[in-house]
């Protein structure tokens, strides 16, 4: 079979993409159709005039493309090629109706999916500083210094940092984040440290280290929202302890250990989100008792440890930590 195709060698399109394109061209205007079978490369080669390799060239990628069926030793054919799907839309995602997407997908994540868009769409474009999204201003970020610092690390580093790296996060980072600790009284070396994508990512590794689905989790209510839908999409059973003007209700607390161990507490301590209270010491030592005598792991979140403008705040809890029950998140935001 001969097909009338030509290349012309002048072109800065290689030759190959050349004889490519023409037979997709056939195929979409119905020249070509479904079993139609295609020369040989040799006698298509033959027929333009070019070495066979990029006659071979030009199939494999119609090959990879579905385009064309070929088996070793026999003709290349036309083929029924799936047609590209389009491009999805919120609320209207192709092939809509063959599973209900809502329905397969684990409670909590539609929760918690709506409060990250709701989060998007509640910053103003303006000149206004909205308090909600709990994120600072971008115009005060020192872009040139950090470009040239990215610059600096890629030029002495990069051969290393493109690499897959430390599973447990750069090795120098977590070391100057364990100097960090110990400036809060917390004994910690590089190898206690790991880095995570942030707070809300170290919560989930949590509940998948410590939880199984109706696993309990106790915590301050009120309490940080996204930590919250994070206890819902991993299926926890939550047990709220509620906040008094000292923090969370040590008493409500032990009653709940009492009854049968969490499978963990979650706390902040400092600055609480939402009521900004930061507990005492005394509370600190009491709270970390009753974890010690439960044997349930303490969770604390310090993502605002360092926030404090004048006076000294509270050390962490893991700085009075003798047994190992706590697990502390930081973060940089």
């Amino acid at each position: 079979m001969s097909i009338l195709i030509s290349v012309d060698s002048s072109l800065e399109t290689p030759l190959f993409k050349q004889v490519m394109e023409q037979i997709t061209a056939l195929v979409h205007e119905g020249t070509l159709t479904p079993g139609d079978r295609l020369p040989s490369t040799r006698h298509l080669a033959r027929q333009l005039g070019m070495n066979r390799t990029t006659v071979y060239r030009a199939y494999r990628e119609l090959w990879a493309l579905g385009y064309i069926a070929s088996n070793p030793g026999s003709y290349s054919v036309i083929r029924q090629k799936a047609e590209v799907a389009k491009v999805t839309t919120p609320g209207n995602p192709a092939g809509s109706g063959y599973i209900d997407w809502e329905n397969v997908s684990a409670p909590g994540a539609a929760d918690l999916y709506s409060s990250y868009t709701a989060q998007a769409s509640s910053i103003p474009e303006g000149a206004e500083i909205s308090f909600t999204p709990l994120s600072p201003d971008s115009r005060l970020f020192p872009l040139d210094a950090f470009r040239k610092c990215l610059n600096q690390v890629l030029v002495n580093h990069g051969d290393s940092l493109l690499q897959y790296g430390d599973p447990q996060g750069f090795k120098p980072l977590r070391e100057y984040i364990a100097g960090r600790m110990k400036q809060h009284s917390v004994s910690v070396t590089a190898e206690d440290i790991l880095i995570t994508t942030g707070a809300q990512n170290g919560i989930d590794l949590v509940l998948s280290l410590l939880t199984e689905p109706g696993g309990r989790v106790a915590f301050e209510s009120p309490t940080y929202s996204r930590a919250l839908g994070l206890f819902s999409l991993r299926g926890a059973q939550m047990v709220p302890v509620r906040m008094n003007e000292n923090g969370m209700d040590l008493a409500e607390l032990e009653d709940v250990c009492r009854n049968g161990s969490p499978a963990f507490v979650y706390t902040i301590p400092n600055f609480h989100n939402p009521t900004g209270i930061t507990t005492d010491q005394k509370h600190r030592e009491e709270l970390i008792r009753i974890c010690e005598h439960y044997r349930t792991p303490l969770v604390e979140d310090g993502f605002e440890e360092e926030m404090k403008y004048y006076g000294r705040v509270a050390l962490p809890v893991k700085s009075i930590d003798r047994h190992g029950v706590v697990l502390y998140l930081g973060t940089f935001s």
